[in-house]
């Protein structure tokens, strides 16, 4: 990862989170949002330094971009138009991307830019995406999209803020199925995945550089897992406990916290992982609405996974294709 002019006078904050972690259908999406600011700046200043542009609170008729936990801004009720519109505008701000917002967008295109290299083996093996098409915003508008990447530039010029990238690794069943296997257990497969994700994103050690997560399904113990990512710094343990993992060398910390998505950067990830797991759960519930049009959408949660998979049982056998590209494991 090359940042954009970002030199020992700045400073380097990545949140990382995931969406799909409990769900036994569709991909576990794991995010990262990479900024780079000013040393006199915490990363709690961010809220109040882009608060003409975005709210973690937003209140009736608040035409800011509504950012923070992903279940506060997104649910089945409200719908997913305004996590588009926080989510795609940020995207079109953000340093390294090329998204237009004047027109619309393909999606595995953008799933393309946002993995940082092509689309996975597993997803052509999977019907539902290579067979579909989706065009983006889904619910939000052009207009609004575009007005909104206009006042974000403006707002960081004016504070020398700077989202740099946005990526996302999306571990579709089988390969979730697999790391299961190899792993034992969905937490270590989470940690293992969210580290060798963000290690790409970690400047030189002449900058600083603050990695900011949630728990990963209650562990607290992480050094090992750092110290197999990231082999050449000399990390220590400054805290262990149920609320918060924190670790450091000289110029790089990790906290891995509960409601970690109080801070700006971890709020952008998890939205952005949301988001993208959403539209793959469009992508597959189009799908099957073809081949078995009486069955009802799923979010693939388990109880509502057994209902969807018994559903399209028959047109699943059809396909004649192994059961790990469907159903997770764990």
């Amino acid at each position: 990862m090359v940042f954009h002019q970002v030199d020992s006078s700045r400073q380097i904050i990545i949140g990382m989170d995931e969406a799909g972690y409990g769900p036994k259908l569709g991909p576990l999406v794991i995010a990262v949002s990479a900024w780079s600011m000013p040393k006199r700046l915490t990363v709690d200043d961010l809220w109040t330094q882009l608060d003409d542009v975005l709210t973690n609170k937003l209140a009736s008729r608040d035409k800011r971009l509504h950012v923070g936990d992903s279940k506060q801004v997104y649910s089945s009720t409200k719908g997913i138009a305004s996590l588009e519109r926080s989510v795609l505008s940020l995207m079109a701000a953000c340093q390294v991307r090329s998204l237009n917002l004047t027109e619309p967008a393909e999606f595995f295109a953008l799933l393309t830019e946002l993995l940082g290299k092509g689309l996975p083996a597993s997803f052509s093996r999977q019907p539902w995406y290579d067979s579909c098409s989706i065009s983006l915003p889904l619910k939000a508008r052009l207009i609004e999209l575009s007005e909104g990447v206009i006042k974000i530039d403006r707002s960081f010029q004016k504070c020398e803020l700077q989202l740099e990238q946005m990526q996302v690794d999306v571990v579709c069943p089988e390969r979730f199925n697999s790391l299961i296997q190899k792993y034992g257990n969905k937490s270590e497969v989470l940690t293992r995945l969210s580290l060798a994700l963000v290690k790409d994103f970690i400047p030189p050690k002449s900058v600083d550089c603050q990695v900011l997560a949630d728990k990963h399904g209650g562990r607290s113990r992480y050094l090992p897992y750092l110290l197999d990512a990231f082999p050449d710094r000399f990390l220590l343990t400054e805290r262990e406990s149920q609320k918060q993992s924190r670790y450091r060398d000289d110029s790089l910390s990790l906290s891995f916290s509960v409601k970690s998505e109080r801070f700006l950067p971890v709020a952008v990830a998890s939205m952005t992982a949301k988001y993208v797991r959403e539209v793959c759960m469009e992508a597959f519930n189009r799908y099957w609405k073809l081949r078995t049009p009486e069955v009802k959408p799923t979010k693939g949660y388990p109880v509502d996974a057994a209902r969807f998979r018994e559903q399209i049982q028959r047109s699943w056998n059809e396909l004649q294709l192994p059961e790990s590209i469907l159903w997770r494991d764990r």
